[in-house]
């Protein structure tokens, strides 16, 4: 800095003085105690023409240390402003007050002129560097921190430049308070202050000091470089993260909508599901209470049923063989009035009471082998007789009569077992013993929640929880003798459950509950007609015979044709039909002899009406039972057989027999078969009916 004694110098020599800041060879500032040398000055702002002449020798003798320095003898302007703004922005952001080293530098066009000539500066050059030392004093007033309580310089706006340069003069030493410390450790002083006056640093030293501030402004700069990249980095990342939290949060709170929107429909929809709870609830305890009383009285249905099974076999039975006993009886009978007769020694007038003593001791040794009573076996023989006498001739009438002689058992055992099954849910309830209260409720449950329903097993379910009540209606079902409910289509338990969850469309193809009769007909009703083609079916009764065919089509409809069971039952049904062609036996008696027994023609007539009703019988199968085994069982086992050679011997001696059996056969066969193959399968019926002369039975 730049710094006059008073107006005195001013008017003087010093008016002609440039000053120059004073260097030094080591790189650290002077202090008062370093001695005394011809490049210190002693008292700075003291410029007497001695002194001037000491600056300018000090200046000459520094030349080469600057040169060394390589600044070439002074300081280039936009160097020093280069390091200058550096300076200033090191010591700015360190918020340290300092002062500027090169502030009376002067233009450098002044310090070269300095070095070549001998004068003194002129008032001009002394008035601008006065100028440049005020602009540069203000520029750097905001790096200046005066310490508190204290300033630099008086702001008095009358006083002169003498007095602000008075007022604003500082030096450069050390000191010991922190406040006024500036650049590289060194204090800032006051000039008017009592306090020793410190030396001032010269530019070597202070270009040391800017080389090394350099370089740490350059490390510095360089780990800033570093910080602000690993900065931008994290922030890179905190910017992904943030896109992601950004994303879970979108995605939260699309779920928090989500579960919002789902409470709220929950709580719409708690009303109905506690509803729908409380009718599940009371469903399942009525089809656990419907189960528990079917687990109690089922066992009583299935012992009930099995005893009736037993007592019907045991009926059918016994009937068979009154039935076997009176025609063994009746035909030994007729064979000694006929023998007696044949062996020519008999009288015709004598037949009545051979065959009267003849009858009574085969009724005696029948009732001594203890299989029918002496009461039972004399009523059939007395209702036989009877027939024998009401017979007239024989016509179709007379073949589709069923026999009456011994007719089946009533009562006993057989009522009594269905009496008790009757009773059986006479302590129950009646929403747990009517099918139609139970179909209704399980009906309302398929309407309501038919989810529920299916998750419910109920249809898998009901064939077996409806078994009791099918079994307890089959005990009085008799479709052999046109009984009580003889078609499956009339009995209540077929009505009330044909249309089973077929309501309002609801019903579908795949709907399990489509397949409710045909389970229940599989289940339960097979069996039992297994059961009655077996052991009950009496197979020279046409009845008998029209019922079973009538309840095996039924059937047919409801159960699969590859059905085990199913084929089981025609199985039984053919074995019933061989075996029963196999016992028919025709005799063959002259017609002179029997004409000459009494009743001995409609005797002859009931030997041959069993194979002409069982060849009826037989065809009656037709479209149930394959066709050859029906022809072989109807045209070669029983009519080629046993009856082709009575036929053709009675067509000569009674042609009216001959012709009521032949109309009777003709009317038997199906109308397929006179078509099929030219009636190749009935062809010796239709040889033995044109022989006999009637055309007019064939169609």
């Amino acid at each position: 800095l730049l710094s006059f004694a008073g107006e005195e110098e001013e008017e003087g020599q010093a008016a002609k003085i440039k000053r120059r800041r004073p260097r030094s060879s080591e790189n650290k500032v002077a202090t008062p105690d370093a001695g005394t040398s011809a490049t210190q000055i002693a008292r700075p702002g003291e410029y007497t023409a001695e002194r001037l002449r000491q600056l300018k020798e000090a200046n000459r003798m520094n030349t080469n240390t600057l040169a060394e320095l390589k600044l070439k003898g002074s300081f280039k302007p936009d160097e020093v402003s280069t390091c200058r703004d550096v300076l200033e922005g090191a010591l700015t952001n360190q918020n340290q007050p300092m002062l500027v080293a090169d502030e009376s530098r002067g233009d450098q066009k002044h310090m070269d002129s300095l070095d070549k000539e001998s004068g003194l500066p002129s008032e001009a050059e002394i008035e601008a560097a006065r100028e440049n030392r005020e602009r540069w004093r203000q520029a750097h007033a905001a790096t200046m921190h005066p310490p508190e309580g204290q300033s630099y310089g008086k702001d008095d706006d009358d006083s002169s430049d003498d007095d602000v340069d008075k007022n604003k003069r500082v030096q450069f030493g050390t000191g010991t308070d922190d406040r006024f410390k500036g650049f590289n450790g060194q204090h800032v002083v006051d000039l008017d202050d009592d306090q020793p006056k410190r030396t001032k640093p010269n530019l070597i030293e202070l270009g040391s000091s800017l080389g090394g501030l350099h370089t740490w402004v350059s490390d510095v700069q360089q780990e800033a470089a570093e910080v602000l990249e690993n900065m931008n980095k994290a922030l890179q990342g905190m910017e992904g993260k943030g896109v992601f939290v950004r994303k879970e949060v979108v995605s939260l709170r699309e779920k928090m909508e989500s579960s919002q929107a789902f409470l709220l429909e929950a709580e719409n929809q708690l009303d109905p599901l506690a509803e729908c709870y409380q009718f599940l609830q009371e469903t399942r305890t009525y089809l656990a209470d419907l189960c528990e009383c079917l687990q109690e009285k089922a066992p009583i249905i299935e012992e009930l049923d099995e005893q009736r099974e037993t007592l019907e076999k045991e009926a059918a039975s016994r009937l068979c063989e009154r039935k076997v006993v009176l025609q063994r009886m009746m035909f030994d009978t007729f064979r000694s009035g006929f023998m007696y007769l044949m062996s020519g020694s008999g009288d015709a007038s004598a037949v009545s009471s051979v065959l009267e003593t003849e009858q009574m001791s085969r009724v005696k040794n029948e009732c001594e082998k203890g299989q029918v009573s002496l009461a039972e076996l004399q009523l059939a023989v007395s209702s036989e007789m009877q027939q024998y006498r009401d017979f007239r001739v024989a016509d179709e009438a007379f073949f589709l009569a069923e026999d009456s002689s011994i007719p089946p058992e009533e009562g006993g055992d057989l009522l009594q077992a269905i009496e008790c099954a009757s009773t059986v849910f006479a302590d129950t309830g009646e929403e747990f013993c009517s099918i139609e209260l139970i179909k209704q409720k399980l009906e309302h449950f398929k309407i309501r929640y038919r989810d529920s329903y299916f998750q419910a097993y109920v249809p898998e379910s009901l064939p077996q929880l409806l078994h009791p009540f099918v079994t307890l209606e089959l005990m009085q079902w008799d479709p052999l003798r046109g009984g009580k409910a003889a078609s499956l289509q009339s009995m209540r338990w077929y009505q009330t459950f044909f249309s089973y969850g077929m309501f309002q469309d609801a019903a579908q193809s795949d709907d399990p509950d489509n397949a409710l009769i045909p389970a229940l007909v599989e289940k339960i009703v097979l069996p039992k007609v297994k059961f009655l083609t077996e052991s009950v079916w009496d197979v020279l009764s046409l009845t008998e015979t029209r019922g079973l065919v009538t309840t095996v089509e039924d059937l047919f409809v409801y159960v699969r044709g590859d059905c085990e069971e199913l084929q089981d039952l025609v199985m039984a049904v053919k074995g019933r039909l061989r075996r029963e062609s196999e016992n028919v036996q025709i005799p063959m008696w002259p017609k002179k002899v029997v004409d000459l027994v009494p009743l001995g023609q409609a005797h002859v007539c009931h030997l041959i009406k069993p194979a002409v009703v069982l060849f009826r019988s037989i065809l009656q199968w037709e479209g149930l039972i394959e066709d050859d085994d029906l022809v072989h069982l109807a045209i070669k086992e029983v009519f080629t057989k046993k009856l082709l050679s009575y036929l053709k011997i009675a067509r000569q001696g009674d042609s009216a027999l001959c012709g009521g059996v032949l109309h009777f056969l003709c009317e038997s066969i199906p109308k397929a078969w006179w078509v099929r193959a030219k009636g190749e399968d009935v062809a010796p019926l239709v040889t033995l009916v044109k022989e006999c002369g009637r055309e007019e039975f064939l169609p």
